[in-house]
């Protein structure tokens, strides 16, 4: 399918970009020396993953955050040369570097995640003076990933707030106290994990009932629409009216690394294009499906999703499971 809609850009806002590398490997240990069997290295953070697979989807998408030296650059060139659109703020710090290890005999992901540069004051004012022009030319803002030290846990709300006040659909994807905070502002959308969803709920979700409730909790906090992903299981979302599970077909992974970020990218497709929130819901649970498959984060192409969507389950509460198809 050839998709291209006459819309504005979606925005995403990476505050603390990466270079992520990833490697492959046969077999890992501590204290061992090890031969690579393969490595990419792109652009990352959870917004820029956002970007690329709306990129991928069609959709016209713009990335902004704060970049600083060489590996701020490698971001910026990257991003460029995946004809993706970008407006960072320079700073004096340096982006942090992720690596990801992939051990192909166990597929076990090990992960290691820099903290990232400190932001100054000055740099913060330049970027809400540069957020709020960017604000203005996009009908939806995804902010998404852990914030910067230096801004404090109520900074996500504040950027909330500049995109309320400039009529801007926003989707929230963070943890700990930036989603605290930051669902004060009452975003269109969130999709936190289980993990993150148990933080902010405050319970333990291991159950059906739990679950259900922690969404209805997070819609009385303001959040339109929540999704919590599932991993393997896929995701549950509620929109005020349905509950619905999405569960995808079982595979055997390459890369977990962005899954979530692919859901994020995939259900905005999905909304844009006018589908009902259960399809969407199915195609952003696909999304992060295929995902699995590529080996960089949210590298999954439509035709693979539109693949995957017609494997994945739909249980729905009240019943809103006969749904449209994703049009070849």
């Amino acid at each position: 399918m050839d998709y291209k809609p006459k819309i504005k850009p979606i925005l995403t806002v990476t505050l603390n970009p990466a270079v992520d590398k990833i490697v492959q490997m046969n077999g890992c240990a501590l204290g061992k020396e090890h031969r690579v069997v393969s490595c990419q290295v792109a652009a990352g953070g959870k917004g820029i993953n956002v970007s690329r697979g709306l990129r991928n989807f069609g959709i016209p998408t713009l990335a902004a955050g704060f970049v600083g030296g060489a590996a701020g650059k490698l971001i910026t060139e990257s991003l460029a040369a995946e004809g993706i659109g970008q407006q960072f703020v320079p700073v004096r710090g340096e982006s942090r570097t992720n690596l990801t290890v992939i051990d192909q005999k166990t597929r076990a992901h090990t992960r290691f995640l820099e903290d990232g540069p400190n932001v100054t004051a000055e740099e913060l004012k330049v970027f809400k003076t540069l957020l709020v022009r960017l604000l203005k030319k996009c009908e939806w803002v995804v902010f998404s990933g852990r914030g910067i030290a230096s801004t404090g846990k109520d900074f996500y709300r504040q950027l909330l707030q500049m995109a309320n006040q400039c009529h801007c659909k926003s989707v929230l994807d963070t943890s700990s106290e930036d989603l605290r905070c930051g669902l004060k502002a009452k975003p269109f959308l969130i999709k936190p994990n289980q993990e993150e969803a148990e933080f902010i709920f405050e319970k333990k979700l291991n159950s059906p009932a739990k679950i259900a409730e922690a969404l209805r909790f997070f819609h009385r906090q303001g959040a339109r629409i929540t999704i919590i992903s599932l991993g393997a299981e896929g995701a549950v979302a509620f929109d005020g009216q349905a509950l619905v599970k999405a569960t995808p077909p079982r595979i055997r992974p390459l890369n977990t690394v962005g899954c979530g970020d692919a859901m994020v990218a995939g259900f905005l497709f999905a909304w844009l294009k006018k589908y009902d929130f259960v399809t969407a819901l199915r195609f952003a649970v696909a999304a992060g499906t295929a995902n699995a498959f590529s080996r960089v984060p949210c590298g999954a192409t439509l035709v693979r999703t539109q693949a995957i969507f017609k494997r994945v389950k739909i249980q729905a509460e009240p019943s809103r499971a006969v749904v449209r198809e994703i049009e070849e």
